[in-house]
């Protein structure tokens, strides 16, 4: 609306003018012919004086039309500036903005690519101390079998088998690296570890009770069983204050 009324108000205006100076022009004619009362007729000095008489007269006329012409080009180009001006503060806002949006844009997707990182960084940790448990586990159920029983004149005789030695060298690899996996965990992660951990550690303990008990020979030396017992409840007490640290440090 404000574009179509500032286009046709200098076409507006200039019509106006140039009827104003055709009815001044007419104006003079008229004031010649009818005022002054001479005609088309006449010496050259007749023309003489209608030629001073139409320069005298409309010559102001006209320059005063031209003037309020020039004025109201001024205005209309002060005018156009102003609204130049405000265009341009418009766009330097907008750009502003557009900036500001940018860098938050930036910010959040430092923010969620540093989120993605963390959680692919737990996921990873998690994963790989599951895996290590339940190879574990797995070696542990093993071992158990392992403990081959025979029967020979009523006396059970049992024998620590070679899988043993698996099961001990995965629970000493593992203990060894529990404090510094354990230590980078996240609070969800350490409340799902946490029940793993229990649960390697009740399987240690029950293989060296079994060990301990009283009510199996073994063929192996005491000398081997004492030791692998004692390699038990080291693991056991290990995984044990591993659980309580995490509790400790992320308050379970």
């Amino acid at each position: 609306m404000s574009n179509s009324n500032s286009e046709s108000s200098p076409k507006g205006l200039l019509i106006v003018l140039i009827a104003l100076a055709f009815m001044c022009i007419g104006g003079v004619y008229f004031l010649w012919f009818k005022g002054v009362g001479v005609g088309f007729g006449g010496t050259t000095e007749t023309w003489s004086h209608f030629g001073s008489f139409f320069g005298g007269v409309l010559s102001p006329v006209l320059s005063f039309f031209s003037f309020l012409g020039i004025i109201y080009t001024v205005y209309l180009q002060s005018k156009s500036n102003k609204e130049q001006a405000l265009a341009n503060k418009y766009t330097v806002t907008a750009i502003k903005l557009s900036e500001e949006m940018s860098k938050e844009n930036l910010v959040e997707q430092r923010k969620q690519f540093k989120q993605q990182n963390e959680y692919d960084q737990q996921k990873r940790l998690f994963d790989m101390l599951l895996n290590s448990i339940n190879r574990l586990e797995i070696a542990g159920e093993n071992a158990v079998l392992d403990l081959t029983t025979k029967v020979d004149d009523d006396e059970s005789l049992s024998t620590l088998g070679p899988y043993y030695n698996t099961y001990n060298w995965r629970a000493k690899t593992f203990v060894i690296a529990l404090d510094k996996l354990t230590s980078q965990l996240n609070k969800e992660g350490a409340e799902i570890i946490i029940l793993y951990l229990q649960k390697l550690s009740g399987q240690l303990h029950n293989f060296s009770g079994a060990l301990r008990s009283k009510k199996v020979v073994f063929t192996n030396p005491t000398a081997d069983i004492t030791s692998a017992v004692h390699e038990l409840e080291s693991y056991k007490d290990k995984i044990n204050e591993s659980i309580e640290v995490l509790k400790s440090n992320h308050a379970i």
